[in-house]
């Protein structure tokens, strides 16, 4: 058998690497949106006590490839001699 490792963000992880991408978003809008199936990168688990999330970094990263564009320094942005 393959051995694959699957990394497993927290919500609070996922919500800062979305914000740095430009998504306006908090942590309890990522589990609704997880939990309503609006975010397909995401699973929530009803535990016993509480919800269990798991946001798949991959996944999340192909989410974002298909609404996102490549973020390219403009030429002003870059330093003159």
């Amino acid at each position: 058998m393959t051995n694959y490792k699957v990394k497993v963000l927290t919500i609070e992880e996922a919500t800062e690497i979305l914000r740095a991408a430009g998504l306006s978003i908090s942590p309890d809008t990522l589990r609704r949106g997880i939990k309503q199936g609006a975010y397909l990168f995401g699973t929530c688990i009803e535990g016993a006590k509480q919800p269990i999330f798991h946001v798949y970094e991959k996944l999340m990263e192909e989410w974002m490839k298909k609404r996102g564009e490549i973020d390219e320094p403009s030429t002003r942005d870059q330093a003159t001699p």
